[in-house]
């Protein structure tokens, strides 16, 4: 009789035991999860609230600026401009939408472009706008020894303004 006590104890104790680590394991994998979520919608409400102002400026017209205060989330690797042409082509540099005089010409529209750590895997995401925006972007693209952006997980403000020759320009102040 004792025996079976102390068998029915063990297979408790083994059964328990099994329970726990998958216990475990779902909360590790979801507290993962979780974390990866709230990165993605930082990194999309910044891009949009970037993307809303530029759109604000081009709608506003020449010679207006507005300043907006940016926190781009830890992982951010690199932000470039990616111009959609008027050939439906999709190009990192305007020069390449073969413009005849000016290669901004031929552009149709741009969309800023984050280039984002998630899971140990690079991933861009990006936002459309109206305007067609200068591929510079001042004093944005600083990267650490790591690889990743200087200012990833820092909040800064972003001067969004008409350049001479029509197009907007993001400017880090």
């Amino acid at each position: 009789m004792t025996e079976k006590k102390a068998q029915i104890a063990m297979e408790y104790l083994i059964l328990t035991g099994f329970i726990l680590i998958a216990v475990a394991l779902i909360f590790g994998f979801s507290f993962i999860n979780y974390n990866q979520n709230i990165r993605i919608a930082k990194t999309n409400e910044a891009l949009s609230k970037l993307s809303n102002a530029v759109d604000d400026i081009y709608t506003r017209g020449e010679g207006n600026t507005r300043f907006v205060k940016i926190t781009w989330p830890d992982g951010m690797r690199g932000i470039s401009i990616v111009h959609k042409c008027l050939n439906g082509n999709q190009e990192t540099n305007a020069d390449n939408c073969d413009g005849s005089i000016d290669p901004y010409d031929d552009v149709e529209f741009s969309a800023i472009a984050l280039e984002m750590q998630f899971l140990n895997q690079d991933t861009i995401i990006m936002e459309g706008t109206r305007a067609k925006i200068f591929e510079d972007l001042e004093g944005m693209t600083e990267t650490t020894a790591q690889g990743f952006n200087q200012y990833s997980g820092n909040t800064y403000t972003v001067k969004i303004s008409w350049t001479d020759n029509g197009l907007i320009k993001l400017k880090r102040v």
